[in-house]
């Protein structure tokens, strides 16, 4: 079950880098056509400086860079082979745990069994895209009105 659930977050960590990537190439593109695009700033909903829409695809852009780095640190955690450990002490069974690492595709193997099963609560984090995405409709809601 273990193995299945890594080998499922790892394709899962894969596939929201690769979204997320695009996300970047996206906001990039969007930060730099609308780079001289005037917008009003605000500071805790009070009219502010004057910023520019490039400036505010850019800043998520960005963002998206510091979440890959999470990604990629649950990618390392997320891909080490369990196999072997059984229900936390082990199997009896000869389990070539390397040859099995090396088939599955894991960069490694968690070397103590126990731990390889507490490991399993480490798997809610790590998805942090989502919350970036969210935090999107915030900021531009003082503008919306200007575009209804």
């Amino acid at each position: 079950m273990l193995t299945d659930l890594k080998l499922f977050l790892r394709s899962e960590l894969e596939e929201t880098v690769h979204s997320t990537r695009k996300l970047f190439d996206l906001l990039i593109s969007l930060s730099e056509k609308h780079k001289e695009d005037l917008l009003p700033g605000y500071t805790h909903l009070q009219l502010a400086m004057p910023s520019s829409f490039g400036l505010w695809f850019g800043a998520y852009a960005e963002s998206l860079v510091d979440d890959l780095l999470v990604c990629e640190s649950a990618y390392r955690v997320v891909n080490r082979n369990p196999l072997g450990s059984a229900a936390g002490y082990g199997s009896s069974f000869p389990v070539n745990r390397q040859m099995t690492t090396d088939l599955l595709g894991f960069d490694d193997l968690n070397y103590n069994v126990v731990y390889a099963q507490m490991g399993r609560e480490r798997r809610n984090g790590s998805s942090p895209p989502p919350w970036r995405i969210s935090r999107l409709r915030f900021p531009a809601s003082p503008w919306m009105p200007a575009f209804t």
